[in-house]
């Protein structure tokens, strides 16, 4: 058997030249650049810099060296949905359609996960009804008066949430407390669990 193994002061075949490997051939070409490692030049349309373009059709129809010199061609434009608005109708589709699809009927849908109480908070009833009583309150807390601005906001249920369904998604019974408000009402969840446990 012959040995193949690299031996002290061998001489590589191709020393001293010039070139790579042709893609897929095993064959070298002296003094050649395979053509799809420079691919073809192109000038950025910003910085007028020129640029390798190589690879992927999408790439060929490129006109900036980098993401930077793109972002730099959007200042000024306008979105061209800028001013567009959806009819009434056509929000009122989309809303059907959001409410309509739930559950196991839902493209996203991975079994029933958390409890009952966190899918029913992720529904889009839930999600009015909080929008509807920081309207109301003007985005303030009720029992100091600080905005969401300033802290953190909960909508509240006056009635719990667990003990009155039929009022759950009453704008009537709910109220905006900041964190520190909620945390010392007899509604908030931790302290219920504590007088629970205690009785």
């Amino acid at each position: 058997m012959a040995d193949t193994r690299f031996r002290k002061g061998h001489i590589p075949w191709n020393k001293d030249t010039i070139g790579v490997s042709l893609p897929n051939s095993g064959s070298f070409s002296s003094g050649r650049t395979a053509p799809n490692k420079i691919g073809t030049i192109k000038v950025c349309t910003i910085c007028l810099k020129e640029y390798p373009v190589k690879g992927t059709k999408r790439r060929e129809g490129s006109k900036f060296c980098s993401i930077a010199c793109h972002a730099q061609s959007l200042i000024g434009k306008v979105s061209p949905n800028k001013g567009k608005v959806a009819s009434i109708e056509t929000r009122q589709k989309q809303r059907e359609a959001k409410l309509g699809i739930r559950g196991a009927d839902h493209w996203n849908y991975k079994g029933a996960k958390g409890t009952m109480r966190h899918r029913l908070m992720q529904q889009d009833e839930y999600k009015q009804w909080r929008k509807a009583v920081f309207e109301r309150d003007n985005y303030r807390c009720v029992l100091c008066g600080k905005s969401g601005s300033e802290t953190y906001l909960q909508a509240d249920h006056i009635k719990s949430w667990a003990n009155h369904e039929e009022s759950r998604y009453d704008v009537s019974n709910g109220r905006t407390l900041c964190i520190s408000c909620h945390e010392n009402t007899d509604s908030f969840p931790k302290q219920f669990v504590r007088r629970v446990k205690s009785e």
